[in-house]
């Protein structure tokens, strides 16, 4: 699936921060924690003060020129750490109750000649299915799927949002 240029894209900063955190996931130029951070960030996950620490000082939440990181952020799942914390990046249903139709569902692993994949669909009357066939490893697999979920329930909102105001 290619993530698409949605107009809206430049009106909507939580798109910009999942698009930022994708080209992190795929470029593998932050691992561990620091990708994490990213990711979480994109989400929305974190305090007020982590948040505004992170946009002052990027992933490493450290002042330009010291060592020592001015918060101790952690963000509440690992998003980069192992393949099961990969898959919280996931669009959640509204409630605990929400049919089928707005659940999505994850897969990935690893091929026998060491590729990593991953998979996320959703079923119902806006099916999709997003697969990713190259990645660093299957963690970073998940979360690019994840994230790419993420993106798109944003941009079909936007869609279905921009329609309601034209009609």
């Amino acid at each position: 699936m290619i993530v698409s240029n949605v107009p809206n894209c430049a009106k909507n900063p939580e798109l910009t921060a999942l698009k930022k955190a994708l080209v992190e996931v795929r470029s593998a130029h932050f691992t561990g924690l620091k990708l994490s951070r990213i990711v979480a960030y994109a989400l929305g996950d974190g305090d007020a003060t982590s948040r505004s620490t992170f946009e002052s000082y990027g992933p490493s939440m450290t002042k330009p020129g010291e060592r020592k990181p001015v918060s101790g952020w952690l963000p509440s799942a690992q998003y980069a750490e192992r393949v099961d914390d990969a898959s919280a990046a996931l669009p959640k249903p509204k409630t605990k109750e929400a049919p089928a139709s707005e659940r999505w569902a994850i897969m990935s692993g690893v091929r026998p000649d060491g590729r990593a994949f991953a998979k996320a669909w959703k079923e119902g009357a806006d099916a999709v299915t997003i697969n990713v066939t190259k990645a660093h490893n299957e963690v970073h697999a998940r979360l690019d799927a994840a994230l790419q979920a993420q993106i798109w329930e944003l941009e079909r909102r936007a869609a279905a949002q921009e329609a309601t105001c034209a009609a």
